[in-house]
C-alpha cells in the first residue's frame, strides 16, 4: 500500500512541478504497476468484423433493401407489375406498332421545334448585337468629347469621398461596442 502512496505522491509532485515529461512517465509507471490490463470479451474481435460489411455500405445503398424488406414495399411493387403487365397484355401488336410510330412522330416535330426556335434565338441574338454596337459607338463618341471625362471624374471623387465616411462610420460603431 505504501509503494502506491509513494508512486502517485511521486506523480502529483511532477505535475505540481511542471515537468510534465516526467509526470507523464510516472503515471505510465502508476497506471501499468496498479492497474488491471483490460481485456476484451471473448467474441469482441468477430462481431466486429461480422458488423462491418453492414456499416460500409452508403445509407443510400441500404434505404432501397430495407424498402423492399417491409410489407407494403413488396405490395407496392407486386402492384406495379400486375398493373403494367395487364396494361400490356391488353395491347394488340397494331397499337404497339402505332405508339411506337406516334412517338417518333413527336420526336420529329419536337426536333423540329427545337430547331426553328434557335433559329429565332440566334436571329434575336445577331438583332441585339447590332443595337450593342450602336450604343457602344454612341458611348464613345459621348465619352470622348466635352464634359464626359470631367463627369467621370467627378463621380469617381464623390464615391470616394462616400467610402471613405462610410468607413469612418463603421469605426465609430466598432469603439461603441
Amino acid at each position: 500500500m505504501s509503494d502506491r502512496r509513494q508512486d502517485l505522491s511521486c506523480w502529483l509532485d511532477a505535475e505540481a512541478r511542471g515537468a510534465s515529461d516526467e509526470a507523464d512517465a510516472r503515471l505510465a509507471a502508476l497506471a501499468s504497476a496498479w492497474l488491471p490490463r483490460a481485456q476484451p470479451p471473448a467474441g469482441f474481435a468477430a462481431r466486429v468484423m461480422a458488423a462491418l460489411p453492414a456499416a460500409a455500405g452508403s445509407r443510400l445503398v441500404r434505404v432501397p433493401a430495407g424498402l423492399l424488406a417491409s410489407w407494403w414495399g413488396k405490395g407496392a411493387v407486386g402492384t406495379a407489375v400486375v398493373v403494367l403487365g395487364a396494361c400490356l397484355a391488353a395491347l394488340t401488336p397494331a397499337q404497339i406498332w402505332a405508339a411506337g410510330g406516334l412517338g417518333l412522330t413527336v420526336l420529329v416535330a419536337a426536333a423540329r421545334t427545337a430547331a426553328a426556335a434557335s433559329s429565332a434565338v440566334m436571329g434575336g441574338a445577331a438583332s441585339a448585337w447590332a443595337v450593342l454596337w450602336s450604343l457602344g459607338r454612341a458611348a464613345n463618341a459621348t465619352v470622348a468629347t466635352g464634359t464626359a471625362p470631367l463627369i467621370i471624374v467627378a463621380n469617381l471623387a464623390l464615391a470616394s469621398a462616400a467610402i471613405a465616411g462610410l468607413a469612418r462610420l463603421l469605426a465609430l460603431g466598432k469603439e461603441e461596442c
